[in-house]
Formats: C-alpha cells, sequence, structure tokens
C-alpha cells in the first residue's frame, strides 16, 4: 500500500513538472506576438 503511493506521489511531481516545462515554453515564444502575427494574417486575408 505504501509503494503504490508513493508511486502515485512520483507520477503526479513528474506531470508537475512537465506542465512547469510546457508553460516555461509557452512563455519563451511569447503567445501575445504569435496570436498578433495570426491576427494580422487573417485580417489581411
Amino acid at each position: 500500500m505504501l509503494l503504490l503511493l508513493l508511486l502515485l506521489l512520483l507520477l503526479l511531481l513528474l506531470l508537475l513538472l512537465l506542465l512547469l516545462v510546457q508553460l516555461l515554453q509557452l512563455l519563451k515564444t511569447s503567445p501575445a506576438t504569435t496570436c498578433r502575427v495570426h491576427w494580422h494574417r487573417f485580417w489581411n486575408i
């Protein structure tokens, strides 16, 4: 039982780490500028 709980905790930590990495990547690409570019493209069409 204790082992199962520990494994679940480890899995949760891994998932949190993956989410943090994805968030950091999104911040690096700065979604605001990309969104603006898409908006301009949309209006140009």
